[in-house]
């Protein structure tokens, strides 16, 4: 197959290609292979040591050859067409089948895309290894489906409880034959360790109280998730320098000359909170510069602090006031920039300048943060489109990645009835939940996040991308996005008829609120038909006369607290990291309270004068885009 040769007049012509697939127009699959190897080389030159322990991660998962789940891996089958062999798209709802059908030596992963291809033709090739793995065992799409329902034998058998994955429900049983090690469910071989019996149910009468003892939903939490936090956040903070710090998001240069000193100086130690680095919690891991950069510092944000244009700031600490600046001289080097207001708001539209690959050119990375607009340009990382979207998740900073399409929504098919849903749900008055409590909350918030909708997640920046971080691939975001997204996704418009809508995935406030742990919790007050309020307890129920008043209790604070918080400086800093790591460990030893609104703004109020930091800074860099350039 692909060995046609197109100068004859006999020879078919190529097929068309699938969109988005990845393979060009005219591309033989040993081409597409070839152009992807030489790829892969090159960014594996330019990974750093912890995406490279991630990526051999994804590689030691792949080797099982399991089917992949919700929110797993890509599957793409190289299909005959007149010859040639054009990539398409499987489709997750074909995935098994397709695994059946290609076997273990038509199968190839590329752990840099998260991506599988199939082919018949891939047995031929002698790096593909011959001998599959003993173990198959898959985590990520279990089922009823991939049970393998096994016959009593005429040995002993003895009931087992199965605990279920997370997409099942718990307290299966199933035969299983411990003299003959006969394989039940695939991938498990019996007559290894067993999970104790379920006992049966008891006397409801001698067991009248339901939240405590053996037979209470502490203890069926404790047998569906164990007894070991399920949730591990390995991800590392910031080795970056205060120094770089300083000119990667604000653009202070060190002096060259004397600078003449400012009414208002700041202390160093509000310096370190400006930077995103405070010392606070323990010692930051980031030591103080020189003493004399670090009165340069402190000069550069007393002048930062009372400045109402880019004139009160003084060029030889600033560099966009300075003509021989890099950032000046990347500015049209690095990226085209296109601006565009959607409902009053400003976004950044970025290419870089060199033309995109044709993977990605259909799709379009806009932000809304003049800030990490010229940070982007500064910062040597940020060499290619990859690496800018690599950035800005790794910065928690928000983002989008439009195609476009129709002005408006497009009619979606006949809507079927969604009762409203609240997050986690509601709960009654006093309620306090345990760590097993908030072990439901990640099984249940990582379903999500696996699914699709994932990607919108990472998308969100903040609190919900740093949620969304651990659990969602990131390379979901260079997929594009989801295939309905002109039926359920969100539309960005500039009103002008002769211009096209711009579209991306978004979250509902639903999805967001079962992200950040949100519970409805009534508060013990009853609401009246005339807006009166009456106390009431919980044994007295609901009345006729009203209904409950409710608060939201969250496990982590809304977006729009976080957002608004002390510790949001524009990115998610080492500041945010330490706080998020005390409250993780407080969340899985039990130690944490749900929190309301208020609560929230209470506890994280941290900086203020960090926060209309970060405001001056985006003010003077919205000036230059417009003043100076």
């Amino acid at each position: 197959m692909d060995s046609h040769d197109n100068s004859d007049p006999e020879t078919p012509v190529f097929p068309p290609v699938e969109k988005h697939s990845g393979q060009k127009e005219g591309e033989l699959m040993r081409a597409f292979f070839e152009r992807r190897r030489i790829r892969n080389a090159l960014a594996a030159a330019r990974e750093t040591r912890v995406e490279t322990q991630a990526r051999m991660q994804k590689e030691k998962h792949a080797a099982r050859h399991d089917v992949p789940g919700k929110g797993g891996a890509r599957v793409y089958y190289w299909e005959d067409v007149a010859g040639f062999r054009v990539q398409r798209a499987g489709g997750r709802q074909n995935y098994k089948f397709l695994w059946r059908k290609y076997g273990y030596d038509g199968r190839r992963y590329d752990s840099f895309d998260n991506e599988w291809d199939l082919c018949s033709e891939f047995s031929d090739d002698e790096s593909t290894p011959k001998k599959a793995p003993l173990d198959d065992d898959s985590d990520d799409d279990w089922d009823d489906d991939d049970i393998i329902w096994c016959k009593p034998s005429s040995t002993q058998t003895q009931p087992t409880p199965e605990v279920a994955h997370s997409e099942a429900g718990a307290g299966s049983v199933m035969e299983v034959d411990r003299e003959e090690g006969e394989i039940c469910e695939e991938g498990e071989i019996s007559g290894g360790p067993t999970v104790a019996d379920i006992p049966l149910l008891p006397n409801t009468v001698d067991h009248a109280d339901h939240n405590k003892g053996e037979y209470s939903s502490s203890a069926d939490l404790t047998r569906i998730f164990g007894d070991e936090p399920s949730e591990v956040f390995q991800t590392p903070i910031s080795q970056e320098s205060l120094e770089d710090r300083a000119y990667y998001r604000f653009g202070f240069t060190p002096p060259t000359t004397e600078v003449e000193p400012t009414h208002y100086t700041p202390r160093w130690f509000d310096v370190r909170k400006y930077l995103g680095n405070g010392l606070w919690l323990d010692e930051s891991s980031a030591p103080d510069p020189p003493k004399r950069t670090q009165e340069a510092l402190c000069t550069f944000f007393g002048y930062m602090h009372g400045s109402q244009s880019l004139k009160d700031m003084p060029a030889v600490l600033y560099d966009v006031l300075q003509e021989d600046s890099d950032l000046r001289r990347l500015k049209n080097v690095k990226i085209r920039l296109q601006e565009e207001r959607f409902n009053g708001r400003w976004y950044y539209f970025i290419q870089p300048a060199e033309q995109p690959p044709q993977w990605v050119s259909s799709m379009y990375l806009a932000l809304t943060s003049a800030s990490a607009l010229l940070e982007i340009i500064r910062h040597p990382f940020c060499s290619d489109i990859v690496s800018i979207y690599q950035w800005l998740l790794n910065k928690g900073i928000a983002f989008n990645t439009f195609v476009p399409g129709p002005q408006l929504p497009q009619e979606s098919k006949q809507q079927v009835f969604v009762p409203r849903y609240i997050g986690l749900g509601f709960r009654p008055a006093n309620y306090k939940p345990d760590e097993l409590d908030f072990r439901a909350y990640v099984s249940s918030r990582d379903r999500l996040l696996r699914s699709p909708r994932g990607r919108a997640a990472l998308l969100a920046g903040g609190i919900v991308a740093r949620l969304a971080r651990e659990v969602v691939d990131t390379n979901a975001i260079l997929s594009g996005p989801s295939d309905s997204v002109f039926a359920d996704g969100r539309c960005y418009w500039n009103g002008d008829s002769s211009s096209s809508g711009y579209w991306d995935d978004d979250l509902t406030q639903d999805e967001l609120d079962k992200i950040c742990g949100v519970y409805r919790v009534a508060t013990g007050i009853l609401i009246s038909k005339f807006d009166m309020t009456f106390r009431f307890t919980c044994s007295a129920g609901r009345s006729d006369n009203g209904r409950p008043q409710t608060s939201d209790l969250s496990w982590w604070p809304k977006p729009s607290v976080w957002e608004d918080s002390g510790l949001w400086v524009g990115y998610w800093s080492e500041d945010c990291e330490k706080w998020f790591q005390q409250r993780l460990a407080a969340c899985h030893s039990g130690r944490a309270d749900l929190k309301n609104a208020t609560q929230w703004r209470h506890t994280i109020r941290y900086s203020k004068p960090a926060v209309r930091m970060a405001e001056k800074n985006e003010a003077r860099t919205v000036d230059a885009l417009y003043e100076k350039w």
